[in-house]
This record gives C-alpha cells, structure tokens and sequence, in this order.
C-alpha cells in the first residue's frame, strides 16, 4: 500500500513538474472554429516581403502573414485567419485562403524573410520594431486598438489608409 501511495505520488510529480509541449488550449465550438485555440497577446513585429507582397511576423510565438487586412496562421496543416492578432481565430478552407498566400510554402518565406532581415543591421530593426510599436501603443495594424481595451478607436491611418507599409516599404493595405 505505502510502495502504491509513493508511487502514484511519484507520478503525479513527473506529470505536474513536466512542461505543456504545446501551451495552446484544445477547444471545439463547432464548424469554424478552432480545434486549437491560438493566443497571441502581444502584437508580433513583421517584416514587409516585397516578392510575395505581404508581411511575415519575426520572432512570435508562430508564423503569421499579414495581408489584406488579415492576420494568417497555418496550425497543424489547417489556416486559421483572424482580423485582430489576438483573434478570434476562425479556420479558413484552402478555397478561401487569398491565392497570393496559397503560392507559397512557409520554408521559402522563412527564407525571404531571412533575406530582408539580413539587409540591414540588428540596429535598424530593434530600431524599426521599436518605432512600430510605439506608433501602434496597443493598437492593430488597422488602427483599433485591443479586443478588450475600452479607449475607443484609434486614428484612420491603417491599411487601406495610404500606399506605404512599414519602413518605407510599399504594401498595399498593409500595416504602416
């Protein structure tokens, strides 16, 4: 009985004491919704890809294309799409992902991004990253500030609003 006790003890230690592979949470709504639920509380920085002509995050928690005024997930072969990084993240059928996305493999846009990334110093993008976020304080990439932040609306000047994305960079409707 005692050897039972401390090892049923034992087991429960490794268990607790071991951490979560995957600290997403499982969850079915029904159609549409996440198997996986995908959080993300804090704005990624992206970085403007001129050949496939849409923003990829750098250094976040996942991979997310930013593009047409979407935010992009692609999670255990399924897309999930979102109109705020913080969500709600719905899952798109691959007839409804924007074939500007659908032409790529996630390896070669790594690879772009790499590129662009290596094109200037670790300076100018802290630099840059740092100036993204103090413009947007909370807000998405359109202007509006969190789910849960009751201050309103921020200004008009997201995508959509003019020609330029980040840096300099042309990026129709993508986040300046």
């Amino acid at each position: 009985m005692k050897k039972s006790i401390l090892m049923v003890t034992g087991i429960a230690g490794i268990l607790l004491g071991t951490p979560l592979a995957d600290a997403l949470a499982e969850r079915w709504d029904g159609p549409g919704r996440p198997a996986h639920e995908i959080v993300i509380d804090t704005r990624p920085d992206f970085i403007y890809l001129p050949k496939p002509g849409f923003y990829v995050s750098f250094n976040g928690p996942f991979d997310i294309i930013f593009y047409g005024n979407r935010y992009y997930v692609l999670r255990d072969g399924s897309w999930y799409a979102a109109s705020h990084h913080r969500g709600p993240w719905v899952v798109v059928r691959n007839n409804a992902l924007p074939s500007r996305i659908k032409r790529y493999q996630w390896e070669d846009l790594r690879r772009y991004r790499e590129r662009e990334y290596n094109r200037h110093d670790r300076r100018y993008w802290d630099n840059q990253f740092e100036h993204d976020r103090m413009r947007y304080d909370g807000r998405d990439h359109d202007g509006r500030r969190g789910r849960n932040d009751d201050r309103g609306h921020g200004p008009t000047d997201g995508p959509g609003h003019g020609p330029e994305g980040p840096h300099g960079n042309p990026g129709p409707g993508g986040p300046r």
